[in-house]
């Protein structure tokens, strides 16, 4: 992965990379529901977010097979490529033809930090054993025609 800036910290040479396809979904909000026998419990407000953290899950265990988890503090870059809208583009003969007011990042729901924590769910204790050992993240998010994530980490 060529990264567009250097990183402040040089990365171990385990550090894996993972990329998967589809569009993310976000997760960290919360909605309660009641189970059958009167109790309450919590489930994630997006129903989506399991399949997506299961994707996410299913990519990092082929990443990691054969290596132990990663120890000690880690660094991890996280890139979001998303769809443009079409309402970014003109129409007609120029429908393929972005507008010049185009947004060059992305804006809009859902936000980058809900995203990331799937990310961040999905990977432990496949790729690490807690997420509380990130001790630096940058994650962007930008327009491309393939909707993926894909996922630097490394020990620092």
């Amino acid at each position: 992965m060529t990264l567009p800036f250097p990183l402040p910290v040089p990365l171990a040479d385990n550090s894996i990379r993972i990329e998967v396809q589809g569009v993310a979904q976000p997760a960290g909000s919360k909605r309660p529901f009641k189970r059958g026998d009167g109790s309450l419990g919590v489930r994630d407000a997006n129903d989506n977010a399991r399949v997506w953290k299961n994707q996410v899950a299913d990519k990092a265990a082929l990443a990691m097979y054969d290596r132990d988890m990663l120890c000690g503090p880690l660094a991890m870059l996280v890139t979001f490529y998303v769809r443009r809208p079409r309402s970014h583009y003109g129409t007609g003969r120029n429908e393929n033809v972005l507008k010049a007011n185009a947004p060059y990042y992305p804006s809009t729901r859902p936000d980058t930090l809900k995203l990331t924590r799937a990310v961040e769910d999905a990977l432990t204790g496949i790729v690490y054993r807690d997420d509380a050992q990130i001790s630096m993240q940058l994650t962007i998010r930008r327009y491309d025609e393939t909707p993926r994530v894909t996922v630097l980490i490394g020990e620092i």
